[in-house]
């Protein structure tokens, strides 16, 4: 079974011959909540806000796939089609579905469009990330690779951080976003780990370009990432000063 845990209740899903059933858990009895029949893509969890957990239901053939709520162990359609986890912020739940970013406070009338990131003709929208009253995310658009953007919540937002530096020509653009030591750390695709309090003039290089391969793991108040070639990996850690 594929675990998911919201902060009051525990889920999970298995399959049966094809069959997708959801469970809830209580730490000493299961209860089935719902059987999904015939499917041909299986049930995703996507996210939760507070206690309510959004999912996708399984497709079958080309049929659009269907969004679910649960809440307290009641499974019901929902409006809420977040395609990747969310955040929360202020009593809202902010999400992306397609090249849209929303917002609810849970129920579906709260639903809200926040920002059309296609307007900006932004490409592939994605890891919203909370820091101090802030949601970064990654997107690209048609000239560059991707970029660092940011919005406070309110409606078309959004702007870019990261574009010093980081344009096409260069070869290097974000990939992992991870908040440590009240900024926000995010790898490169030159190598490199940088670090921002969420202004441009306060972008800067954290950890020199040197193949890192892997990042974005806080721990004991440190950060972990990997340095690998074709021949050697290396497990780092740094504190925000000392690399070791």
């Amino acid at each position: 079974p594929t675990l998911y845990k919201t902060p009051s209740n525990l889920y999970y899903w298995d399959s049966n011959f094809g069959s997708k059933r959801i469970y809830s858990y209580d730490g000493n009895t299961s209860t089935l909540l719902k059987t999904f029949d015939n499917s041909v893509f299986g049930v995703n969890f996507l996210s939760n806000f507070e206690d309510i957990l959004y999912l996708t239901g399984p497709t079958t053939g080309g049929a659009s796939a269907t969004y679910y709520s649960v809440n307290a162990g009641v499974v019901a359609t929902s409006l809420v089609k977040p395609v990747e986890q969310g955040v929360a912020m202020s009593g809202l739940y902010y999400y992306i579905n397609g090249y849209k970013l929303f917002s609810t406070d849970g129920s579906d009338a709260s639903i809200a469009e926040i920002d059309d990131l296609s307007n900006g003709l932004l490409v592939n929208p994605k890891n919203l990330t909370l820091l101090g009253s802030d949601i970064f995310f990654l997107a690209g658009d048609n000239t560059e690779h991707t970029q660092l953007w940011k919005t406070d919540g309110s409606v078309q937002a959004s702007v870019r951080l990261t574009e010093k530096g980081f344009v096409s020509n260069t070869g290097s653009s974000p990939t992992t976003l991870t908040v440590f030591n009240n900024k926000l750390y995010f790898n490169t695709s030159g190598g490199a780990v940088y670090e921002t309090d969420g202004t441009e003039a306060n972008t800067t290089q954290a950890i020199a370009a040197s193949s890192i391969k892997e990042g974005g793991i806080v721990m004991n108040g440190e950060y972990y990432y990997s340095l690998g070639n074709n021949f050697l990996d290396k497990l780092m850690k740094t504190d925000g000063t000392t690399i070791t």
